[in-house]
């Protein structure tokens, strides 16, 4: 009960400085987002949805992909010139996410590198000139056809060419949505899809497909669901979409190759031919599963030297609709959704990444505030993000002084958690030994410097 009061009072204290991203713009009427979410039900991704079936069928020939006129780009690669997916794969190169395609970053091509990498330099940026219309192909997007845009604009006795949320083409329309559309409109698409699909089990990935590509800024915000009943099955069918998801089943040796490829944008690693073996992740001999905290430290160090991916940030925005929707109760009954996330993780470290990463302070912060195994890992959500009043005039730095005190709150809840017993020397060296890494490691850019500085300003009193 203490330690429910003392975190349901520091979520007021650091809120109180966070940067708020509600969108205040006004909304469409409620009849206009029902007419936009038929609409986007009845899209399609133009020309292919690159899934590993069609992007196989395109490295192999059998699929060629249209230009800006609709005929045939001339730009197609034959496929003795291009490498497999299965050699995309093994090289890191590729992944698939939601079935879609999604690729690191690669060089332009040059004499330098080894002829094996040439070629699969040369055929991942033929895939991205096709998804994002360059050199001639047409780019990949969300469109309705013409005639079934017309029908349901006719039905809800609107004129096409008056909605400032389709843009009308020769034979199509595509989409114009805005953050605020989001929420309204999400809501309404999962009613349809609920309803068309019976709840099965591809339910959610279709609306995660559909809106992924509808508002492609990544931010979703408040989905305004019909009722409870569908509020419900949404969040459950979620949990199971995002465990269901192949491409988190990695390990975490594959998953640092993956990431580090990522965070090389533009990387000369692909000038060795045997780039891999210049990685050489240290990896622990075996995971605990019960010791969630010290995957965290492990984690934590192994992402210093990586670029969280972007990739996965239509699974992470689904993520973050679940625990937002998660409420902390004094037990255990809270936070079961997230709980069997966190459970499901050790063995997918994109999802344990997804979950720890103390990019922003969440409503995962303060249950890991709230439950002595993940007290750590809450805390330095906190102290990245226990940002506090600037200090323009004077000499005084009371961010320094707000700094403090959300600390001193943690402190105060972290003592809450000792239980008298040997295990409480484990939890407090974990605290200590990651507060000390984190001071007295070099100082980058962005978001490692302000851990830095953090750190360094607890440790110093």
């Amino acid at each position: 009960m203490k330690n429910f009061r003392l975190i349901e009072d520091l979520k007021i204290k650091v809120s109180a400085y966070q940067k708020s991203y509600e969108n205040r713009s006004k909304g469409r009427e409620d009849k206009v987002c029902q007419l936009i979410a038929e609409l986007l039900f009845e899209a399609e991704i133009y020309p292919y949805q690159l899934c590993s079936e069609t992007v196989g069928k395109i490295l192999a020939g059998d699929i060629l992909w249209p230009g800006e006129e609709g005929q045939v780009c001339h730009r197609n690669l034959a496929p003795q010139k291009v490498s497999t997916l299965d050699e995309l794969e093994s090289a890191y190169l590729a992944r698939f996410i939601n079935h879609e395609l999604r690729f690191v970053s690669v060089p332009a091509d040059s004499e330098d590198y080894p002829e094996g990498n040439r070629k699969l330099i040369k055929t991942v940026r033929c895939l991205q000139d096709m998804i994002w219309g360059r050199n001639g192909f047409v780019s990949q997007h969300l469109r309705i056809q013409k005639d079934k845009a017309e029908h349901l604009l006719y039905q809800h006795g609107v004129c096409g060419t008056v909605c400032d949320f389709l843009i009308p083409s020769k034979d199509y329309f595509s989409f114009r949505l805005g953050r605020s559309d989001c929420g309204p409109v999400g809501g309404k698409l999962w009613s349809i899809i609920l309803h068309k699909t019976k709840g099965n089990e591809a339910a959610v990935s279709d609306w995660l497909r559909l809106i992924g590509w509808a508002f492609q800024d990544g931010y979703w915000g408040d989905f305004q669901f019909k009722n409870e009943a569908e509020k419900t099955i949404f969040l459950d069918l979620g949990v199971e979409t995002i465990l269901n998801e192949p491409d988190l089943v990695r390990s975490w040796e594959d998953e640092f190759y993956m990431q580090t490829l990522e965070g090389c944008r533009n990387n000369d690693i692909l000038r060795w031919k045997n780039y891999k073996e210049m990685l050489s992740p240290e990896l622990p001999e075996t995971f605990l599963e019960d010791d969630f905290t010290g995957l965290f430290l492990y984690a934590s160090r192994l992402e210093q030297n990586l670029s969280f991916p972007e990739m996965r940030s239509k699974i992470s925005a689904l993520l973050n609709v679940i625990i937002e929707n998660e409420e902390l109760h004094i037990g255990k009954n809270s936070f079961q959704r997230t709980q069997k996330l966190i459970d499901g993780s050790y063995k997918r470290p994109g999802l344990f990444q997804m979950l720890t990463l103390p990019y922003r302070v969440s409503n995962l912060t303060y249950y890991f505030m709230y439950r002595r195994e993940y007290v750590v890992i809450g805390m330095f959500h906190i102290i990245v993000n226990g940002k506090g009043p600037q200090s323009y005039y004077g000499e005084k730095d009371y961010s320094l002084y707000w700094q403090r005190l959300i600390w001193s709150q943690c402190l105060d809840i972290f003592s809450n958690h000792i239980a008298g017993d040997k295990s409480d020397a484990q939890l407090c060296l974990n605290l200590i030994s990651k507060l000390a890494e984190d001071s007295y490691s070099p100082p980058r850019d962005g978001f490692y410097q302000g851990l830095h500085y953090s750190a360094t300003i607890i440790l110093s009193g």
